[in-house]
């Protein structure tokens, strides 16, 4: 009778798993409620697009707290006049991804940039990437996968720099995935950098499964995408366009403010 038992015990426990994985699911608020991880990277254009990236992050940033969510910094690069050459943030609450999940691609600004004495038009880009913020009980890791790696955080300059290894790197082998977080305490920036690995590794495959499925959609009907920018920022005409709704909108510097509301309706509305 023992051997039966442990058999009978063995599938049960294999049940017993089997539903709680499906109550958690049931019980997980869906990815759309997600906090949203924003990444902001300087493209072409030098200084300029450094200067866009900071706008940029000033414009969700404006708007999110406008929301009344929490945003937090997770990794930085200063440009050499100014702006930034590349930005990551989290942003906490009840949706942000449902609401910056349209953000994704290139984005483009045409200006007289301040940094040029000349005074001439000029055109750059910057890249946005949005993910969800993937708890780890939505998606395991195996942290055998993992290298971790301990570096300064990065200081003022001269003899005012942080000595202490507080910076994480997490690095996913298989995907040479990497991560960094730096500010707050170790303790904080390696939970932190645990996070937003798993967001990135969780989007690298479910891309791959994605671009499958475009594929064979694009052998159905062809594909219609648009593979440059999604967005033009054009400070002459004081106008804001969104190539794949075919739609602008004019104010600029009211848009800068975080006043999106209007435009991440429509674009998420689109299910871009």
């Amino acid at each position: 009778m023992r051997p039966l038992a442990l058999e009978e015990l063995v599938e049960k426990e294999r049940e017993l798993q089997r539903l709680a994985e499906e109550i958690g699911a049931i019980l997980r608020p869906p990815v759309s409620q997600a906090n949203a991880i924003i990444e902001i990277q300087a493209g072409v254009g030098g200084d300029e697009s450094s200067l866009f990236v900071e706008m940029l992050f000033g414009m969700y940033v404006r708007y999110a707290k406008k929301q009344g969510w929490e945003v937090e910094i997770t990794d930085i690069s200063h440009g050499n006049q100014g702006g930034f050459k590349n930005i990551s943030l989290i942003i906490e609450g009840k949706g942000p991804y449902a609401a910056f999940k349209s953000e994704s691609g290139s984005h483009k600004i045409q200006r007289v940039s301040p940094t040029d004495a000349a005074k001439r038009m000029h055109t750059s880009a910057a890249s946005v990437v949005v993910l969800p913020e993937i708890d780890e009980v939505d998606y395991k890791i195996n942290k055998i996968d993992v290298s971790i790696e301990k570096t300064h955080s990065s200081g003022p300059g001269g003899q005012n720099v942080n000595k202490v290894e507080t910076a994480i790197r997490l690095t996913h082998l298989p995907t040479s995935i990497n991560v960094r977080c730096e500010g707050r305490s170790q303790h904080a920036n390696l939970e932190r950098a645990w996070k937003i690995l798993t967001s990135r590794v969780a989007d690298h495959y479910r891309n791959i499964e994605e671009e499958r499925a475009a594929k064979q959609r694009a052998e159905l009907r062809g594909d219609g995408s648009r593979s440059g920018c999604i967005r033009t920022y054009n400070f002459p005409q004081d106008r804001f366009t969104d190539h794949r709704l075919n739609k602008s909108w004019f104010g600029l510097e009211k848009i800068l403010q975080g006043n999106i509301t209007e435009i991440l309706a429509e674009c998420n509305k689109s299910n871009f």
